[in-house]
C-alpha cells in the first residue's frame, strides 16, 4: 500500500540531514489519509431534456439548479463545471 506524505515536511527534513538520515526520516513521517479523486463530467441524457446524468455512476439530475461539482451519489469530482458542461455530451 502506498504512503502519502506532506511534501512540506518532506523537504524540511531533506534540507535539515544527510542523505542516509534523510531516508531514515522520511520512513518515520506518518502517512496521510488520501482517498483518489475520481474526475468524471456531467453528460446529457438526451438532448430532449435537461436532464444530465454522472459519467461515473449514472445519477441523474433533472434541473441545473441540483447540479453540484461533486456527484451527491459517488462523489466524483466533476471535470467541467456544470454551468459549462450543458449542452456538451
Amino acid at each position: 500500500m502506498n504512503k502519502y506524505i506532506k511534501l512540506t515536511d518532506a523537504i524540511a527534513i531533506t534540507n535539515q540531514t544527510g542523505a542516509h538520515e534523510t531516508k531514515k526520516r522520511l520512513k518515520e513521517l506518518p502517512g496521510e489519509d488520501v482517498k483518489p479523486v475520481i474526475r468524471m463530467k456531467w453528460v446529457g441524457v438526451t438532448p430532449l431534456t435537461d436532464s444530465l446524468q454522472c459519467s461515473n455512476c449514472g445519477y441523474c439530475v433533472v434541473s441545473d439548479e441540483f447540479i453540484t461539482p461533486y456527484c451527491p451519489w459517488c462523489g466524483a469530482r466533476m471535470e467541467v463545471p456544470p454551468d459549462e458542461q450543458q449542452g456538451h455530451a
